[in-house]
């Protein structure tokens, strides 16, 4: 398992949401391998998402568990800001970095020489299947 971090595409007003924060779960064996993205529930901890990526890994697909927005190291120190809220602006302007936080995570997994790069995926609970869909209908990468 690898920490990784990249600047997002979109820059917000906060500074710390600006970093994507992602773990990378490689599998063991050698070939190369199908990858897919893995995003969390509303609840946010990655606890799920991360349970998730390990079982793909020990299975032999990389995954690739992608923090979004307004969560965890992405929300200011004592910051309240969410992913969603009835900020609607706020809220659309979260779903659109998350989104283009996860093509760039797309490329990202592409390029790697241990991933099948015909063979990117992704998967995602509650919340995390929302952002995959929506993510997955506008990145030709993702099948």
């Amino acid at each position: 398992v690898y920490d990784l971090a990249f600047p997002s595409p979109v820059k917000s007003d906060i500074e710390a949401n600006n970093t994507v924060y992602a773990q990378y779960f490689v599998p063991a064996r050698a070939a190369k391998c199908p990858a897919v993205i893995v995003l969390d529930i509303l609840q946010g901890n990655q606890m799920i998402a991360r349970g998730e990526a390990m079982w793909l890994a020990q299975n032999g697909v990389a995954a690739l568990v992608v923090v979004l927005p307004h969560y965890n190291e992405r929300r200011a120190p004592g910051g309240k800001e969410k992913f969603l809220s009835t900020d609607i602006v706020r809220t659309m302007d979260g779903i659109r970095q998350g989104v283009l936080d996860c093509r760039v995570a797309a490329a990202w997994l592409a390029q790697r020489p241990e991933v099948d790069a015909d063979k990117l995926g992704m998967v995602g609970t509650s919340l995390g299947s929302f952002l995959s869909a929506l993510t997955t209908a506008n990145e030709p990468r993702i099948k």
